[in-house]
């Protein structure tokens, strides 16, 4: 018997609304589905079958009480009421078998001894043996569906002399419209992985090359249409990392002395042309001390003409150390006095300082007052991944997008690889530096964005399942003892 393609009698395969609109009395309804409830309670198939097929041998005064699974193309008892075990090889059981596979064949509810209306149409000659069997019992078997597909049968055998009644039989079959479904949840659920693996795959087997399932069908050559074209087709591999634009240069300006700030006429963001003021240190001590200087520089010069006049030779070289000694001093203190600016030494970014919100601070020699980079020189540092570090060389060609011009892409050079990573988001990061080729008015320090190195061609199914066959080398490697 093939299950995968019978279907039950229609009253077996008809949902519960359908049968409460021909007409069933709503207290048979209510008597099917408290029948029922025992297997939602039991936590697994056996307990359920067993549960269903004693209730159903109290309530219709049954002497006996089976429920078979599908298993192998043929039905097998697999609960008996009032009993958790029975031997298969029995010949009893074997009848039972062979009564519901009589059933389900026929696609029918099958009584014996058969109604004479029926006659004509119902075969009940497995049924005759096991009523002969148990002494001209009356027997009554059931299919059970799930999704129009054969799952089991019930099988119930009475005393020759209490038959099924037509309202019986009809309880019986919204038990099995109802129970049908749940037993077989329950059956699916307790199968072990392998068996589900093993079901579903051939489930699927015989959707591509059975009848119908034209959607499957589709979807499958899709699929492997789709996995042959990445086979032979090829592709450019890419090897993408986040970017962050640097300036290719950058200067710092630092206070070339103790002092504190006067002045400052710019901040981070602007844009400042060679030889400009960014910032003036508080010139008043040296101012003070030049002015101090040209006074006593004054007074001996006077004594250096009288010295001349009386020819006093001695005087006269003494004023004239002290006086070069002053005007030492005086050029260091008018070279202290340029180093209190800081001048941009070309055209530039100012990329970090603010001094505008710091007049008045003190700062020591070598603090750090501005970063400046150059207007039109950039350069790119990538952070790529160590699984992506073995493909990255130098001279290799890449292209860059930024988040701030998301629509314009620059053209990379890879310059140089740090052979030393650092840890970021939980991830080994290398530090590539790129030679950015083309410039743009809008570009600025420290935007980021993403770029792409250009690695070769490669297979497409490599592209797309590398770094998945990869974690999986390494995971199976860490588990070998």
């Amino acid at each position: 018997m093939n299950l995968a393609r019978k279907k039950p009698h229609a009253p077996a395969n008809t949902s519960v609304n359908e049968k409460v609109e021909a007409d069933v009395p709503q207290s048979l309804v209510i008597q099917a589905f408290s029948l029922v409830a025992s297997c939602l309670e039991n936590p697994n198939y056996q307990a359920a079958a067993t549960d269903l097929s004693t209730n159903l041998a109290t309530k219709l005064q049954c002497e006996q009480v089976c429920i078979g699974l599908a298993k192998r193309k043929r039905l097998n008892v697999s609960a008996m009421s009032h009993s958790a075990r029975w031997d298969k090889r029995t010949n009893l059981v074997q009848l039972i078998n062979a009564a519901m596979d009589e059933s389900c064949d026929q696609e029918t509810t099958i009584v014996f001894p058969v109604p004479a209306k029926d006659a004509k149409k119902k075969f009940a000659t497995a049924h005759k043996k096991l009523s002969d069997a148990n002494n001209s019992a009356t027997v009554c078997t059931v299919p059970l569906a799930n999704e129009g597909v054969v799952t089991g049968a019930i099988t119930l055998e009475r005393s020759s002399a209490n038959r099924f009644q037509p309202s019986s039989i009809q309880l019986l079959e919204l038990v099995a419209v109802i129970a049908g479904p749940l037993l077989e949840m329950k059956r699916l659920e307790e199968r072990w992985i392998g068996s589900k693996l093993w079901e579903s795959f051939f489930g699927m087997f015989g959707k591509i090359v059975g009848p119908g399932h034209f959607k499957t069908k589709l979807y499958f050559l899709c699929f492997s249409g789709l996995i042959i074209l990445s086979y032979f087709a090829t592709g450019i591999h890419h090897v993408t990392a986040d970017s962050v634009l640097e300036g290719r240069i950058q200067r710092t300006i630092s206070a070339s002395a103790d002092g504190f700030i006067a002045s400052s006429f710019v901040r981070a963001g602007d844009s400042v042309s060679a030889n400009q003021v960014m910032a003036k240190l508080d010139d008043k001590d040296l101012t003070l001390s030049k002015m101090k200087l040209k006074n006593q520089k004054n007074q001996l010069e006077h004594e250096y003409q009288d010295a001349l006049v009386q020819h006093e030779r001695v005087k006269i070289s003494v004023l004239s150390i002290k006086i070069n000694q002053i005007d030492t001093e005086l050029n260091l203190i008018n070279e202290q006095l340029d180093r209190l600016q800081a001048i941009a030494p070309f055209d530039a970014y100012i990329i970090e300082g603010d001094l505008t919100q710091a007049l008045g601070m003190s700062v020591k020699r070598g603090d750090v007052m501005f970063k400046i980079a150059p207007l039109n020189e950039y350069r790119v540092i990538l952070s790529v991944n160590e699984e992506d570090i073995s493909f990255v060389k130098e001279s290799q060609l890449g292209k860059l997008t930024l988040t701030g011009l998301p629509n314009k892409f620059f053209n990379i050079k890879v310059e140089k690889i740090t052979p030393i990573s650092i840890a970021k988001d939980g991830q080994n990061i290398f530090q590539v530096e790129a030679m950015l080729y083309a410039s743009d008015s809008q570009l600025r320090p420290n935007m980021k964005g993403v770029s792409k190195i250009e690695i070769g061609e490669r297979k497409l199914i490599w592209i797309w399942t590398h770094k998945l066959v990869d974690w999986f080398i390494i995971k199976s490697w860490s588990l070998v003892p």
